[in-house]
């Protein structure tokens, strides 16, 4: 009997353990991270140390105390109780309400019993405790809660035969209702593995949906930005869209909230190639027109349209003229609760639906076509205001392009700085003055062009000068590259009189300066060619004057007579010929300059000098190319020294002679980079060639030698075509051939 007793406390024990055992293995089997207390462990938990208890309670008295025996049978029942009963249900108000007045009721039931009736009354206890718990285990447990009610009824059963006495079968029983226990741990675990199994299942599915899902976003989003104009974005975007989804029709409106909704077709395509909807074709419409997009409007969430809702979808199609229907999609697109417009996605083609992802997709590019369509239509309206300035611009074109041809046809070099002191505008005039090419004066400031012109000058004291006082120019003269230059600075003011930037003018004065030169030499000159027949003259009436004791004889006075004559012919031929070069020296041209062809100037001088030469049977032949550009000349004055280099060559060619002329252009080094441009223009005789001091003092007006094959009159008018050629800023010269001949060069900057 008490091997029995024993093995009976024993198998309970170790079923006991054996259900802790597999909860605890399903606890392991979890995921890691936060965990919260777990009742169901802790109630099998405490059931083991119970019937661990009673074990040992049992070896140690061998079953002197009943009651203790019976103490811990009604606490394992209680921790089976607590094992199998809801966690979830515990947690309402009501029951847990109703496990306190059991627990209390039953602790007072103990208490109330005096010690020795426990040993009797214990099968009874433990009776109400399970009758007690049966509700927390069958309420709330579903398809699983015949499982778990299987234990505590066997237990009851087993209870009722304690209390009947029957106790081999009571134990027996209550060993069924163990590994009934056991049973319902094992339910709870596999149940518990296949509700993880399903969750990461399903979790890994939708993990792996929603990847999908951004995956093709991003697909979609790559294809939106690449390689479209901001005039095009939005078609690109609808052609894009299209082909991704492989849906029939894409259609992107815009709306304007107001008291009544307007919408515009901003883009559409069809794959069919039906529709070609741009934003540049302002279609409008009323919302109202479709009680679709009005809905849409309202909820601002997307509505999916099917072929039974006919009437909505004719109203709606009927926007874009589109007779055909089929299952359709409505976006709404906002942006920061704004709403912006609606995405139509329809199959009126295929008649196929959308699916849950194609309209999950629509969603995600929601915020980026907003976007997109109010970025377009910022550029839209700049747009319009870029063509509405450009036609104010058109209108003063014309006047800006007159005013600028002004600047351009004046023979003084004009130059414009703005209020930063940067040069911005240029004529032709400064360029040819200076010197300078247009973009060496555009990469500069005024003033670095004041030190250039006036080294050691200080532009800022200049310049504050000016903003001092009104609008009188500031003048200096300089010598630049051989020019005397007059220089005026004046300020430029707006309406309002503010300080706007400054304007300089420059004038080449070389002329002026090389005829005041000129003068004072022919003053100087005369006035030592006088001073000598002068001083004879003064001493021969100073002789006959002295003569006043004695009278003069004939003779002498013949010849004091004949000697003041003398010195007055010569006296006489020294104004004539001062005279001469006193009109040569006037000859300092003012040029009239004006925009001119130099072929067509050459061609003048030929036709000019075309019956000179034919007297003397001589065909000047003419080798002009092609690329001369227009310049400003003084037309007049290049035509006349070109005549006297002709004349002269055919007077120094022999009857039948050659004579021949050359124009082009050349391009010569000054320096180590920099490159001018001039027209070269070479008359060449094949008369006899001059000597080389002939060469060399022909076009120098100071020199006393004596000419042979040229008389006063041919070299005078060289030389005032020389004052005319260096007034254009060239140069002239003549080269002796070794053969015979000579050439006579002009050069002219271009």
């Amino acid at each position: 009997m008490l091997q029995a007793q024993q093995a009976y406390f024993l198998a309970v024990d170790i079923f006991a353990l054996t259900a802790l055992a597999m909860a605890f293995s399903a606890k392991r089997g979890r995921a890691r991270g936060p965990q919260r207390r777990n009742p169901f462990l802790m109630a099998l938990f405490a059931l083991v140390v119970v019937r661990s208890l009673a074990l040992i309670t049992y070896l140690s008295t061998n079953p002197a105390w009943p009651q203790f025996m019976g103490s811990f049978e009604i606490a394992g029942n209680f921790c089976i109780i607590w094992a199998l009963s809801n966690h979830l249900l515990r947690r309402v108000r009501f029951w847990r309400l109703y496990i306190r007045v059991g627990v209390v009721l039953i602790a007072l039931v103990i208490i109330a019993l005096p010690w020795w009736s426990l040993a009797r009354l214990w099968p009874l206890i433990s009776l109400l405790v399970i009758a007690g718990g049966l509700p927390l285990v069958y309420l709330g447990r579903r398809k699983r809660r015949r499982t778990h009610i299987i234990a505590p009824l066997i237990l009851a059963v087993a209870a009722s035969f304690n209390g009947l006495s029957f106790l081999n079968v009571a134990q027996f029983i209550t060993m069924a209702g163990y590994g009934a226990l056991i049973y319902a741990v094992f339910v709870e675990v596999v149940i518990s593995m296949r509700l993880r199994r399903q969750i990461v299942e399903s979790l890994g599915a939708e993990t792996q949906r929603v990847q999908s899902e951004r995956r093709r976003l991003l697909d979609v989003s790559n294809l939106l930005h690449t390689n479209a104009g901001v005039t095009e974005v939005l078609h690109h975007v609808a052609y894009s869209i299209s082909r991704y989804l492989n849906v029939d029709q894409v259609i992107i409106m815009a709306v304007k909230p107001s008291a009544t909704p307007i919408g515009y077709m901003l883009a559409a395509y069809s794959v069919d190639k039906t529709l070609q909807y741009t934003s540049r074709d302002n279609v409008t419409f009323k919302l109202t027109a479709s009680s679709a997009l009005l809905d849409v409007f309202e909820s601002k969430a997307p509505l999916v349209l099917t072929p039974t809702e006919a009437d909505r979808l004719a109203n709606l199609y009927a926007l874009w003229s589109e007779p055909r229907l089929g299952p359709t999609v409505i976006q709404p697109i906002a942006l920061r609760n704004r709403d912006v417009g609606f995405l139509v996605v329809g199959n009126p083609i295929s008649q196929k639906p959308l699916s849950a992802g194609d309209i999950r997709l629509l969603q995600g590019l929601s915020p980026q076509l907003a976007n997109t369509i109010i970025q377009q239509g910022r550029y839209r309206a700049l747009e319009s205001k870029a063509e509405t300035m450009a036609a104010k611009l058109q209108v003063s074109r014309a006047e800006v392009k007159k005013l600028f041809n002004i600047i351009e046809s004046l023979k003084d070099g004009v130059i414009v700085a703005d209020i930063e002191g940067k040069i911005y505008l240029t004529n032709s005039a400064t360029q040819r003055i200076l010197n300078k090419t247009h973009r060496d004066l555009m990469s500069r400031s005024i003033g670095w062009l004041y030190a250039q012109l006036n080294p050691g000058g200080d532009i800022e004291k200049l310049v504050a000068s000016l903003g001092r006082r009104s609008n009188q120019p500031h003048i200096r003269y300089c010598e630049y590259n051989n020019r005397w230059l007059q220089v005026r600075l004046m300020p430029l003011r707006n309406r309002r009189r503010e300080w706007q930037g400054v304007v300089v003018v420059i004038i080449d004065s070389t002329a002026d300066v090389t005829a005041d030169k000129a003068k004072n030499q022919f003053l100087k000159t005369i006035a030592k060619d006088l001073r000598t027949p002068l001083t004879t003259l003064k001493g021969y009436v100073d002789l006959m004057l002295s003569a006043e004791g004695h009278a003069l004889s004939a003779v002498e006075a013949a010849g004091y007579l004949r000697n003041i004559d003398g010195g007055l012919n010569k006296i006489i031929k020294i104004v004539n010929e001062a005279t001469n070069d006193f009109n040569h020296a006037s000859l300092m041209p003012r040029l009239q300059l004006q925009p001119v062809n130099i072929a067509e100037v050459l061609n003048h001088a030929l036709e000019s000098v075309e019956a000179i030469a034919a007297a003397k049977n001589i065909r000047p032949a003419t080798e002009i190319t092609t690329d001369l550009p227009q310049m400003l000349l003084d037309a007049k004055k290049i035509q006349n020294i070109i005549e006297v280099m002709l004349i002269n060559a055919c007077r120094l060619s022999p009857v039948g002679g050659n004579v021949t002329v050359r124009l082009e252009r050349r391009v010569e080094a000054e320096g180590k980079a920099k490159k001018e441009s001039y027209i070269f223009i070479s008359v060449a005789d094949s008369g006899e060639a001059l000597s080389v001091e002939d060469s060399r003092y022909l076009f120098d007006p100071e020199t006393k030698h004596e000419f042979t094959q040229f008389n006063r009159v041919a070299r005078q008018e060289l030389l005032a075509g020389k004052l005319a050629i260096e007034a254009h800023g060239g140069r002239v010269w003549v080269q002796s051939k070794s053969g015979g001949g000579n050439i006579f060069y002009i050069a002219l900057p271009c």
